[in-house]
């Protein structure tokens, strides 16, 4: 619960900013856009995933805009991976992985003047969940021995994702992204804070 807070306040946030962009910067007269296709930028990202009843880890991302469908709106497509082992019983473990391969759409609030883009979005993609567990043989003394076993499996699952974030543009063709994005997936939700670079190629 704590976690869909954080994220609330965050959006809120966000939101706020872009409704005082909207009504200080003139309106685009695009609406007649053509949708625009191919990477305008790529990056990737470090940071901190907190599972639901597992333990904090390291997740891992890359991602990058790849069409623009109105002005200020792209698609981005979104790679992401984190693993969490923990010990059990004598030298076992138990090890859950999660491969992400989502499309997120994203609202680029355009500040102008500013060097810091603020977005929003949501995304709805795939999970390739992997759980095992590892348990080596066990003697116990006086014959008594308990073999050890491997087990996985690996799950398809459907999950969406919200959140936003900040661009930090360093320079015309770089920028740092922090973000963060709270998943909902069976079994395995999560919230996921990251900083990565973003590098900008263009159209």
């Amino acid at each position: 619960m704590k976690r869909i807070v954080v994220l609330s306040i965050i959006v809120c946030a966000l939101c706020a900013t872009a409704v005082w962009s909207a009504t200080s910067q003139p309106k685009h007269q695009t609406d007649n856009q053509q949708v625009k296709f191919g990477f305008s930028s790529v990056g990737f990202g470090v940071g901190i995933v907190d599972p639901d009843d597992v333990d904090v880890t390291a997740g891992f991302s890359f991602f990058g805009d790849f069409a623009e469908i109105r002005p200020n709106v792209n698609l981005e497509m979104f790679l992401g991976y984190w693993q969490q082992s923990e010990d059990v019983w004598d030298g076992g473990d138990v090890t859950l992985r999660d491969f992400t391969i989502m499309p997120r759409c994203k609202y680029m609030f355009d500040l102008q003047s500013s060097s810091v883009t603020p977005f929003v979005g949501g995304g709805l993609g795939f999970h390739i969940v992997s759980a095992g567990i590892d348990v080596p043989t066990m003697e116990y003394g006086g014959g008594v021995i308990i073999p050890g076993y491997s087990e996985d499996e690996t799950e398809l699952k459907l999950g969406l994702d919200l959140g936003g974030g900040m661009l930090f543009n360093v320079k015309d063709s770089m920028a740092i992204q922090t973000d963060a994005w709270y998943s909902m997936v069976s079994d395995v939700s999560h919230l996921a804070l990251r900083v990565g670079l973003v590098f900008k190629l263009g159209r």
